[in-house]
């Protein structure tokens, strides 16, 4: 695997080694052919099936050829992070995978491509997950402005060459930095007097504005930090947009409405992403006064596919359907940011079914809704944990009552499918009330919290054509209250581990339980590993926080945390983690035949991918290197 800019740098600069071409050897009647000789095609679809980047760049270096066959594969993608990451092959989706360049080797990589020009047509999308200082962002933006030169350049492809930059932390976007070293693309200044009526003010200097203005280069998708941003989008193409605006971004910057929505409707938004509710009021609430100065009837988003929204007060949004064509949506997020859940909240969410039902419609294709929760939901004396199963709870609610969790024919076409109803890791101690309370501060789970915890998994799982299942939460808020067989259940043994790591039979486990003591003891021991287990796990999947439950599999995962302590050592968590994957095997078994054309399972981290052959069914997980056929 290709872990640093280091080799990135090397590759540009290097002198290509002596050709490994050999002439074709005669024995007998047999000819051995070079594999050279090879149609094109056969020899690209050869260097496309190696997935490691380390093994693409030793092919790269045997000789000329390979070079530039195996060059767009290695920088077709690149991916800027301060950590590692596990490369893995997700058969659903077919992307090229990332070629790693280590945040401290930036500025390296940056002047090797200097160096060598030709190789930015190769870069197609970048993705930047790290927090940057100065020098870094110095580092990033020559780094941007490098790709954008050589585009610029080659102008009569705009579909070609340079397609997308993504920050993940959302401190920054592409049109800000572009701004930062091009005065080009800044947008007009705008001085306005008392009397001023400001429609008619841009009105009359719109035309100027339009001629000295230079539009950005053509991308696939762009993150709005500024609603006057808007203004600088090219409609050349299909937009993926991802809005991160604050609400002063129109009091501060005097934009005319009906400017902001004539030149939206131009575009060909295929895509929307709200990281914050902020963000989505800002953004519609621009485009609504718009609509109304230019009494639009139409929807002004036409060709929106998918739609990711954060919300915390669902009020907010009841006019979105006059804005989107919310009948032609294919993938739909809903992300619930909510400090904390009252009981007044109920009459929103009663308020708000309608437009949830509008939303949440039966042609969706890929469906997310995912529960930002700030609190613990395991600690007795939240509110959030007394709600988390009521009306008041937004997630709660849509799974009652919405008609895509209540129709067997509405969930018809869902093939991708991510929720995650807790996103604040923490393993608690349980017990049920009557039991004896053998922890420190457990989590009092009673008969009716148990219910409806089953009640709601089995109702997430009626998607009989799910092919992509994700569950981030599975193992810390679903594992320790569910029990598998051929179905779920509730599980009668809250609070004793011991029940947990006594399903599988093999020696390794067999072994593994002999060095646990009986009693609490042993349940504390049994709780630790499950602990250190889920938390490494859990780490290793994108930030839901900073990342879109559609994009999920967009970046790889990170490689499993370095964490050490007195307590907690490598061994022990690659133990533990081993020794819980055996223990729910069962589990994996009673998902994979409730959702029979599953091909890919996310469970807290472990994924599986899942072969149905003629009399079996085989289940692989790549990063344990472990599989099973039942």
């Amino acid at each position: 695997m290709l872990n640093d800019s280091v080799e990135l740098g090397y590759i540009l600069t290097v002198s290509y080694p002596l050709s490994l071409k050999f002439s074709p050897k005669h024995s007998g009647n047999r000819t051995n052919m070079n594999i050279l000789d090879l149609p094109e095609v056969i020899i690209r679809l050869v260097t496309k099936s190696l997935y490691s980047a380390g093994d693409r760049l030793s092919l790269a270096l045997t000789c000329k050829s390979f070079y530039y066959l195996v060059m767009p594969a290695i920088y077709s993608n690149i991916l800027i992070a301060d950590y590692k990451v596990h490369q893995v092959f997700i058969p659903s989706f077919e992307e090229t995978p990332y070629t790693i360049c280590r945040l401290e080797h930036l500025s390296l990589f940056v002047r090797s491509l200097s160096k060598s020009h030709n190789v930015a047509k190769y870069i197609r999308r970048i993705y930047v997950d790290c927090n940057f200082d100065f020098c870094r962002m110095d580092d990033m933006q020559e780094l941007i402005k490098l790709l954008l030169d050589w585009k610029e350049t080659h102008a009569n492809y705009p579909l070609e060459y340079l397609k997308s930059i993504n920050f993940l932390k959302h401190d920054f976007g592409v049109i800000e930095l572009i701004k930062t070293f091009s005065s080009s693309y800044a947008t007009d200044p705008c001085m306005l007097y008392e009397n001023d009526d400001f429609d008619s003010y841009y009105e009359h200097f719109e035309e100027t504005s339009n001629q000295n203005r230079k539009t950005l280069p053509s991308l696939e998708s762009y993150q709005l930090r500024n609603m006057d941003e808007v203004l600088l989008l090219s409609s050349r193409s299909r937009l993926r947009l991802q809005v991160n605006i604050s609400q002063n971004s129109l009091s501060n910057r005097r934009i005319s409405f009906q400017r902001l929505s004539r030149h939206i409707s131009k575009q060909n938004i295929t895509s929307l992403e709200f990281v914050n509710q902020s963000s989505l009021i800002t953004f519609f609430s621009a485009l609504s006064k718009g609509t109304d100065i230019l009494e639009v009837k139409a929807s002004l988003l036409p060709n929106l596919k998918r739609l990711s929204i954060t919300i915390s007060d669902i009020r907010y949004f009841s006019h979105l359907p006059k804005l989107i064509d919310c009948p032609s949506l294919e993938d739909v997020e809903l992300r619930i940011s909510k400090f904390s859940v009252l009981p007044e909240d109920e009459f929103k969410n009663i308020g708000a079914l309608d437009f949830i039902n509008t939303v949440l419609h039966s042609d969706i294709h890929r469906l997310s809704l995912v529960n930002l929760n700030p609190n613990n939901l395991f600690e007795n004396d939240s509110i959030a944990s007394e709600t988390v199963f009521h009306d008041s709870n937004l997630l709660y609610y849509i799974s009652k009552y919405a008609e895509l969790f209540n129709s067997s024919e509405a969930t018809a076409n869902i093939e991708y499918w991510l929720f995650s109803m807790n996103n604040f890791f923490h393993v608690p101690q349980l017990y049920t009330p009557g039991a004896d309370d053998a922890y420190e501060n457990p989590f009092r789970v009673t008969n009716e919290y148990i219910t409806d915890k089953v009640v709601f998994f089995k109702k997430m799982l009626n998607f009989p054509n799910v092919k992509t299942l994700i569950i981030p939460d599975y193992l810390f808020n679903w594992k320790l209250f569910l029990t598998f067989d051929d179905d779920v259940r509730e599980n009668q043994n809250i609070g004793n581990m011991h029940k947990i790591f006594d399903k599988c039979r093999c020696t390794k486990c067999q072994k593994a339980r002999i060095d646990v003591p009986p009693g609490n003891e042993g349940n504390n021991l049994l709780h630790t590993y499950y602990k250190v287990a889920s938390r490494d796990l859990f780490q290793r999947m994108p930030k839901l926080q900073s990342t879109f439950g559609m994009n999920f599999f967009d970046i790889p995962f990170r490689e499993d945390s370095t964490y050490t302590s007195c307590t907690c050592t490598r061994t022990l968590i690659h133990k533990s983690k081993l020794f819980l994957l055996h223990n729910i095997k069962q589990d994996i078994i009673a998902l994979i035949k409730k959702q029979p054309k599953l091909e890919t399972l996310c469970l807290g981290g472990y994924l599986f991918f899942i072969r149905r052959l003629y009399n079996c069914v085989r289940v692989f997980e790549p990063y344990e290197k472990w599989s099973f056929v039942f």
